[in-house]
């Protein structure tokens, strides 16, 4: 199958992600793409050590396009996880396509202004998000699997 789904959500590995969403789509992989954690090797070693057995974790940067299209239609059922919206609007801007993108969890700060009941960003996020939708991609918030989905590409 390859790339299922395609995620932000700023907790990146926890629980939420391992019980229903692993379960649901049958994940056999998770790739996070994140160059701050790419480049902290203790947190990559906790993202590898967080996923359950069977499945295969790996961590790359935002300008690894080359793997990402090696994976794209594999015969591993992978979640490409983003812990930001930065870094989607990276590897987008480093030439890799996102067709959808959901947006699971991204917590309120001072500088968010609430989009979703979970979902929060900021002014320069809102520019991204933007960015990433003039791309061609499908935006909307989704929690679980089983919560409606809410279009943001309007």
């Amino acid at each position: 199958m390859g790339i299922v789904l395609t995620r932000i959500d700023e907790r990146l590995v926890h629980g939420q992600i391992m019980t229903s969403w692993a379960k649901y789509l049958k994940l056999n992989r998770i790739v996070v793409v994140d160059d701050e954690v790419y480049n902290d090797e203790f947190m990559r070693e906790v993202i590898s050590y967080s996923a359950p057995v069977g499945i295969e974790t790996k961590v790359i940067n935002s300008s690894q396009i080359d793997y990402l299209e090696m994976i794209k239609n594999d015969s591993k059922n992978t979640l490409l996880l983003f812990k930001d919206i930065k870094n989607v609007e990276r590897v987008i801007n480093n030439g890799y396509k996102i067709n959808e993108l959901q947006i699971g969890n991204v917590s309120s700060t001072p500088d968010r202004k609430k989009i979703t009941n979970n979902v929060s960003l900021s002014e320069s996020e809102l520019v991204s998000l933007d960015n990433i939708i003039k791309s061609g991609t499908n935006v909307y918030a989704q929690m679980m699997h089983t919560d409606k989905r809410n279009n943001l590409t309007n």
